[in-house]
């Protein structure tokens, strides 16, 4: 009669599973645990693989920052030749927001080490730095030729004050922090082709963004530019993807006749209330005929259904998400106004949608119009379709114009709750068995689709319906 089975070890797993392992740990924790059991672990921990994707976290109080970022250089300087994505995260928890601050010298010390870290990564292609205070990078912008995506990241302020024009294979910068300064002598590399701005609380855009002649996608979040503060946007020939989120729309956004995708997210008009921005979304529309895609994000309702869009003879996805209260009414900067309307836009719809993203409820108060939408091939619901809080007449009215509309070939939905599992899965059952063509996705509750899917990975199949 066999005995229970003898337990298995860590120490039995082979070297394979224990790197996987180890890769769920950054640099720091895998040299303070695993490093220091045995010699085989230890080189595990240094192997190339481990050390292509570098993560070191320092979060400590400011006493120890010093001398720890001067191991960490030290070590890199030995072993740092392999490593092609480095992440180097030096933020300070309650301890060291309770400790006395850092001396001016100590400081520049930090910075200095910080520079001189992400220079000993020779290798690195991409590069991310997140400071809690005042950063200034240096010497790695002149070094690092290499590097092909940069994300600079502080509490404070980001201060560039050299050209970074001999960083001629980077392609994507990202720049988050409170006050995003260049200097005027600080040039951007002209192959930048992806650029974020986070978080700066200026008047206006740097003005070398306008000189970016090979830039195609921006991404501003969360600034406080004046609405006449994004005119070096008209200098960008060749943008074509423009996100705007949590910011004042632009003067001159219905100049900008080069976009292709626009997406305007919690968007003001600064003191001119939910008219004026409508009024501004509404001439920007009738103006950029061009996009392919277009998505207006917890906008107020009277700014997500402006007939303009009917001029946009090109769009292929649409999104439109009013912003609202639990309670069904919207508001805007704590204005509380009308509730959601009833439908979406009044047709003709733009001929060449493909993809729409909306809510349930502007989805059934549309199926009239939307059934005129020959082309639409995926429709991507933001919650669940369920029967709650609507009526049944328009809930089977839904499922119906899904089995009648014969170029629909994706359906996605937020899962439904368990009160409402049971009929949903019936409806989902029936419209499979009608449908068994129909790709029918479930996501998570409280998962909202991406925005704005581009035209490339639209599916194609309506075309030939």
């Amino acid at each position: 009669m066999r005995g229970p089975p003898a337990s298995v070890g860590i120490q039995a797993l082979d070297d394979s599973l224990l790197l996987r392992i180890m890769s769920n740990l950054d640099l720091t924790e895998r040299l303070a645990g695993p490093a220091l059991v045995c010699r085989n672990w230890f080189q595990l921990c240094m192997s190339r693989n481990l050390l292509q994707d570098l993560t070191v976290s320092l979060a400590d109080n400011p006493a120890s920052t010093l001398p720890r970022l001067r191991s960490l250089l030290v070590w890199l300087l030995r072993h740092a030749a392999a490593p092609r994505s480095v992440t180097l995260r030096l933020w300070h928890g309650d301890a060291a927001a309770a400790a006395p601050p850092q001396s001016g010298e100590s400081a520049a010390e930090v910075v200095a080490l910080l520079n001189s870290c992400a220079t000993a990564c020779a290798s690195a292609e991409r590069l991310t730095i997140v400071h809690s205070a005042h950063y200034i990078p240096n010497g790695w912008v002149v070094a690092q030729r290499g590097l092909r995506e940069v994300r600079l990241r502080s509490r404070t302020r980001l201060h560039l004050l050299t050209t970074w024009e001999a960083l001629e294979a980077l392609q994507s910068l990202e720049l988050t922090a409170s006050a995003i300064v260049l200097a005027p002598g600080a040039a951007l590399p002209a192959s930048l082709t992806a650029l974020t701005l986070a978080g700066d609380r200026g008047p206006h855009l740097p003005h070398q963004v306008g000189d970016l002649s090979n830039l195609r996608s921006l991404q501003l979040r969360g600034v406080t530019y004046d609405a006449g503060g994004f005119e070096v946007l008209r200098r960008l020939s060749s943008l074509q993807q423009l996100q705007l989120d949590r910011c004042r729309l632009p003067a001159c956004l219905p100049a900008l006749g080069s976009i292709r995708s626009l997406q305007l997210s919690g968007c003001t008009a600064g003191q001119g209330g939910e008219g004026e921005l409508a009024a501004g979304v509404a001439a920007a529309l009738r103006r950029l005929s061009q996009l392919t895609a277009l998505a207006l994000v917890q906008l107020p309702p009277v700014a997500c259904r402006t007939a303009s869009m009917v001029a946009l003879r090109q769009l292929q996805s649409l999104t439109v998400l009013p912003c609202s209260n639990a309670d069904g009414s919207s508001s805007t900067g704590g204005c509380r106004i009308a509730p959601l309307p009833s439908g979406m836009p009044p047709p003709p719809w733009p001929p060449g949608l493909r993809c729409l993203t909306a809510p349930f409820a502007l989805v059934t108060a549309s199926l009239a119009w939307l059934s005129t939408a020959h082309r639409l091939s995926q429709l991507r619901l933001t919650d669940c379709p369920s029967a709650s809080g609507i009526a049944p007449a328009k809930w089977l009215a839904f499922f119906s114009w899904a089995e009648a509309h014969a170029p629909l070939v994706r359906l996605e939905f937020a899962a439904a709750p368990p009160q409402h599992a049971a009929l949903l899965g019936k409806a989902c059952a029936r419209l499979a068995a009608k449908r068994p063509r129909l790709h029918l996705v479930a996501r998570p509750p409280g998962q909202l689709p991406a925005l704005a899917p581009q035209p490339g990975s639209f599916t194609h199949a309506a075309n030939k319906a």
